[in-house]
């Protein structure tokens, strides 16, 4: 897991807490469109994810490239359907010795076998293409541990009332919390902790989980806990 790393390759052109409070602007009659000052801007933007009118935030896009994943974490992130996708195509290109994700807590006895069920893929693989099946037929023996680079391309709506309350909830799979809590951090590296901070699970959000029957029973305690990748 610790193999996986995010980039952010698109980020908004316009300031967002400027873009915020221009559009803010142009919602009040008689009041035309202007880019407003940061910090004015920034009030603006926390009022209104206060008050849940977060359609403001709709026009500010982030591209995010997440290396080394699998294509496990594929299958489970490409559910959210604001978002564009790019993945690695199994169809064309070869998959020899395919690299893949361990799961941390294998030890002994089980992580032998789970090597050597990777291992036998790959020769399966190998032996497919040399008895002269295409790719695209290969690659079903293909496991979901495959290692897969993706591209994923949204809002900060969809960011902060989606993917991340959702993404980061400990029901998750620990590789897709580990990912999108990279995606998260990426975002104050790159100077946008202002837009997400607080954002995460009802646990943060409202201090009450809204997982019913199903909840952790772990809550996060504070919001920069999620950050903490041990935990």
């Amino acid at each position: 897991m610790n193999k996986i790393s995010v980039d952010i390759i698109i980020k908004p052109e316009t300031d967002p807490r400027a873009l915020v409070g221009g559009l803010a602007r142009l919602t009040q009659i008689k009041k035309k469109f202007d880019l407003s000052g940061v910090e004015r801007g920034e009030n603006i933007l926390n009022s209104l994810r206060v008050m849940g009118h977060t359609s403001l935030l709709e026009p500010m896009h982030f591209g995010f490239v997440i290396n080394n994943g699998s294509r496990v974490l594929l299958a489970q992130i490409t559910r959210h359907r604001q978002c564009s996708f790019v993945s690695q195509s199994q169809q064309y290109q070869d998959h020899y010795d395919f690299p893949y994700l361990t799961i941390p807590e294998l030890r002994g006895e089980l992580a032998a076998r789970y090597h050597g069920l990777m291992e036998t893929a790959a020769d399966l693989y190998a032996d497919l293409i040399a008895g002269g099946h295409e790719k695209d037929q290969a690659r079903y023996v293909i496991p979901g541990a495959a290692r897969n680079d993706l591209f994923l391309y949204t809002n900060v709506r969809e960011l902060l009332e989606v993917i991340f309350p959702q993404r980061l909830c400990k029901r998750n799979t620990l590789e897709v919390r580990y990912a999108v809590t990279l995606m998260m951090q990426a975002m104050i590296d790159a100077g946008y902790e202002y837009l997400v901070k607080g954002a995460g699970p009802a646990c943060i959000t409202t201090g009450k989980c809204d997982q019913g029957k199903m909840a952790c029973g772990r809550p996060f305690t504070s919001w920069e806990a999620i950050l903490d990748l041990e935990k």
